[in-house]
């Protein structure tokens, strides 16, 4: 009988890497905009939303790639849920200091899409919650039964 666990962290690490390159490449195209909003300082991180979204945006590209190369499912699961817990940081920390929905975290769409406020904060919420919960899931399952994963940790 074949084990379902490596279909599953399968099944995280590309849809994974899908939401990152879309997101990475959505931050990278808005960085390179002229839009005012980019000179504006990041409440949260205190550094121009330009140079956030350029760094953001290529941290998740190069995420990206390793999930795609690399071949050792736990590395890649950890490096999903280390960066999910970074966006969930920083997007308590903007609640916290009551930010202002939505967070510009996808960059700038609103310049170039028919995207509302509260829809692109839906989606990045929604895209968020994926990435916690079938990254730690996932780990949990090839920690949980290592001879069924072949984790390669």
């Amino acid at each position: 009988m074949k084990s379902v666990v490596p279909n599953w962290c399968n099944l995280t690490i590309y849809s994974s890497a899908l939401i990152l390159a879309l997101t990475g490449a959505l931050k990278l195209a808005s960085s390179f905009s002229t839009a005012g909003l980019l000179q504006v300082e990041d409440p949260v991180l205190g550094i121009a939303n330009g140079n956030v979204y350029f760094l953001i945006g290529l941290l998740e590209v190069l995420i990206t790639f390793c999930l795609l190369l690399v071949r050792q499912f736990g590395f890649r699961l950890l490096l999903i849920a280390f960066l999910a817990v970074n966006f969930l940081t920083y997007k308590m920390a903007a609640w916290w200091m009551s930010i202002p929905a939505p967070c510009s975290c996808l960059g700038n769409p609103l310049a170039w899409t028919a995207l509302t406020p509260s829809l692109i904060s839906k989606i990045s919420n929604a895209a968020l919650v994926w990435l916690l919960f079938s990254s730690f899931s996932s780990l949990v399952v090839i920690y949980r039964f290592p001879k069924r994963t072949d984790s390669g940790i």
